[in-house]
Parts: structure tokens; sequence; C-alpha cells
């Protein structure tokens, strides 16, 4: 649980990340999560697909979503969850300059 939250200069414990996107996303999830899932095999360029280490999605969901993509690079984020961007955010920005060839 502390991995998720953190406590604010108040001495408040917060989410590390904006929970207030949770209805959007969960709401895309259930309209368009099949459509999407399949839109994947139409991607063709080199990918990145980066997994917090303490993410709700399990490693084998991560493997399935990787056979599609036909040149996927598949990274976890240590020390992170789902919204690894707001948790690891110096992180998630050296890995993915790293796979795009800029030194960071």
């Amino acid at each position: 649980m502390r991995h998720g939250y953190r406590q604010n200069s108040e001495g408040r414990w917060e989410p590390r990340f904006d929970p207030a996107i949770y209805p959007a996303l969960v709401g895309d999830a259930r309209e368009r999560g099949e459509e999407l899932y399949f839109e994947l095999e139409r991607i063709t360029v080199p990918s990145l697909l980066l997994r917090g280490e303490r993410s709700f999605l399990r490693p084998e969901q991560v493997a399935e979503i990787a056979a599609l993509l036909p040149d996927v690079q598949v990274e976890t984020v240590p020390h992170a969850g789902h919204f690894m961007v707001k948790e690891r955010p110096e992180v998630v920005a050296q890995r993915v300059l790293q796979f795009l060839g800029i030194e960071p």
C-alpha cells in the first residue's frame, strides 16, 4: 500500500497519481478495450512497452500484448505501479530516450 501512496507536506497520505483519472480510464476500457486491443496488430513500427513493477497488469498480460506487436521491447520500471509516468517520471523519460537512441 505504501508504494502506491506518499505522505504530503501536511502529513496526509495521498496517491502517487491523480485518482481523478480512474473514471475515464475505466469507462474507456469498458467501451473500447477490445477494439483497442486488436488495433495493436496494426502497429508496424518498433515499440517500447513499459510496465511498472507493481502494476496491476500481470506479466502474462504484458506478454500477451507484446505478442501482438511485431517489433517490441518490453521493460519493467522498478518501484512503480501502473501509473509509472507519475510515480517515476525520471526513469520513464530515461527509458524512452534510450529507446529513441537519445542519450540522456
